[in-house]
């Protein structure tokens, strides 16, 4: 009974790391957002410099400068958020690309990524020219340097994905074979049964 209820444990056990083998592509999913917002804010920095020649069209270019970079923070607080519960989630099965995606998460918020983009929207609308380009390159920088660091993490975590995947076949081929064996077993036990209640009937009917 104890080997059968252990059998069971590791079945649940192997599904535990089926559903974290999926973890890689979130990782890599995080490193396509991190691309994406450096791409982002490339434009928006772009934009931000054509601000002085805009003329009478500059309130409103302002504008939706503002709302770009509102949205991106959102999103950018929204991807630190998400790598911090990643890290917690990846510390068991996968330390390194754990540490990796920590050390992404963590600089985010020591840089203070969020609040950077946030406050640039004052910057861009008050701060004198050299300044403006000097904040917008700054926060460029902040995300170049996270989308290098996922771009790591996601390396990582393809190759201790590789290494796990490999073990957990191997087990789930282990508990096919266990699970076969006491199958066997049970069918073996339950034709000596049959065949013993048979020899029963008959030895009554030969009496």
């Amino acid at each position: 009974g104890g080997s059968a209820l252990d059998r069971i444990e590791n079945a649940r056990r192997l599904l535990e790391e089926a559903k974290t083998a999926g973890q890689t592509n979130s990782v890599e999913e995080a490193a396509k957002k991190a691309r994406e917002l450096a791409q982002q804010q490339r434009d928006v920095a772009n934009d931000v410099r054509g601000l002085p020649s805009a003329g009478a069209g500059r309130a409103e270019r302002e504008q939706l400068l503002d709302e770009r970079k509102t949205e991106m923070a959102g999103e950018v607080q929204a991807l630190q958020e998400d790598l911090e519960r990643m890290s917690r989630d990846l510390r068991r099965d996968r330390a390194q690309t754990a540490r990796d995606v920590q050390e992404a998460a963590r600089g985010m918020r020591v840089g203070r990524l969020r609040d950077k983009i946030q406050y640039s929207r004052a910057v861009m609308r008050q701060g004198a020219p050299d300044y403006v380009r000097t904040f917008e390159e700054s926060i460029t920088e902040d995300l170049d340097s996270l989308s290098a660091r996922l771009a790591r993490a996601a390396g990582t975590a393809g190759s201790e994905g590789t290494r796990n995947a490999d073990r957990t076949l191997e087990q789930a081929r282990d508990l096919v074979r266990g699970l076969s064996s006491i199958d066997e077993r049970m069918r073996d036990r339950e034709n000596q049964s049959g065949a013993q209640s048979q020899q029963g009937r008959e030895g009554q009917q030969g009496q």
